[in-house]
């Protein structure tokens, strides 16, 4: 997802909502932010503050913020001004070098 464009954090719970319809959102939630502080803490991607129309994206969040917006339920929900994520440098080449493997969530 976010080797192409920024996407939201809601938008990652939106994909599970499609590939596991049964899972609770709760445990998405938590299989999502589980993810993403993986992908931060090896700096593969940068949280952003973005508003949706007009687009605008009103910069970084600090990595001393991260967390607190992460653990934040707003976080994960679509609105006006939300929550996005972009591939750094080194995830777009770990990703294009195809060094990602999709453990994903389980159903039961």
């Amino acid at each position: 997802m976010a080797s192409e464009d920024m996407y939201g954090l809601h938008e990652i719970v939106w994909t599970l909502n499609v590939s596991h319809p049964n899972v609770a959102k709760e445990d998405k939630v938590a299989a999502a932010q589980s993810a993403v502080r993986s992908l931060l803490s090896r700096k593969y991607i940068v949280l952003h503050r973005l508003q949706w129309h007009p687009t605008l994206d009103l910069g970084a969040i600090p990595p001393d913020q991260a967390d607190a917006v992460i653990t934040d339920p707003a976080s994960w929900e679509a609105s006006q001004e939300y929550i996005g994520f972009v591939a750094t440098a080194a995830g777009r080449r770990e990703y294009q070098e195809g060094k990602f493997f999709d453990r994903g969530l389980t159903d039961g």
